[in-house]
């Protein structure tokens, strides 16, 4: 019992560790948080370049492509391993939405203590912007999440990508999204130059077949 209480108190510290540590990168002026502010952007440029005929998704939206696109640059091998292989970044993954709503909880209250009298306006505005980026790291992983316990086909980052695009799109055009798999279609040219912005160079054509569900081959002609 002991030895259980133990390990739950390193969690606990590890996972308070973690949200300091993310915290502190995602902040506007850390090095995660610009390059997440210049893919975001950058997301929202390809998605205009796709296609005329849907709006361009939110800033909201394309921060989460860009979230993934981060995510599958950083650690692609995460993507491609078993599902079992994925049981722990999705426990330690809760765990941090556990720790983060907890955390939430409090900022929320001294936010509101503050205000009930006549607050120092830097120390709200430092509670205002912890806040915001809570909720903002929270609907990233819960966005992420799910893309980690999917069977491998599903997690290939062809696939990946396109989803998220796909629930962008939809998101602003009232359940409206390019479907066609086609290589010269809107998914298609989106999928391609955004996996292109990390670093992942496919072909149309390849792309196309992936999100047609024909598996790509190695070099050697077996599937993988």
């Amino acid at each position: 019992m002991a030895e259980i209480t133990s390990r739950a108190g390193e969690y606990d510290r590890l996972a308070q560790q973690i949200i300091e540590e993310l915290v502190s990168q995602l902040a506007p002026t850390g090095p995660w948080g610009k390059e997440l502010a210049r893919l975001t952007q950058r997301v929202e440029e390809l998605f205009r370049q796709a296609t005329k005929r849907f709006a361009v998704p939110s800033g909201s939206d394309c921060r989460t492509v860009a979230f993934y696109l981060m995510a599958l640059r950083s650690h692609p091998e995460k993507f491609r391993k078993k599902p079992a292989a994925q049981t722990k970044a999705t426990r330690y993954g809760k765990l941090f939405l556990h720790h983060l709503a907890a955390e939430r909880t409090e900022t929320a209250y001294w936010i509101a203590l503050l205000r009930q009298g006549r607050p120092v306006e830097i120390w709200l505005r430092r509670h205002q912007e912890l806040l915001s980026r809570i909720d903002q790291m929270r609907h990233d992983i819960e966005a992420l999440l799910p893309a980690l316990t999917l069977p491998s086909d599903e997690r290939d980052p062809i696939r990946v990508i396109a989803e998220v695009a796909r629930a962008a799109w939809e998101e602003t055009n009232s359940g409206r999204a390019p479907r066609s798999t086609n290589p010269d279609d809107p998914l298609c040219r989106f999928v391609t130059a955004a996996l292109a912005e990390i670093g992942q160079y496919h072909s149309a054509a390849s792309v196309s077949a992936v999100l047609s569900g024909r598996r790509r081959k190695p070099k050697g002609g077996r599937k993988p």
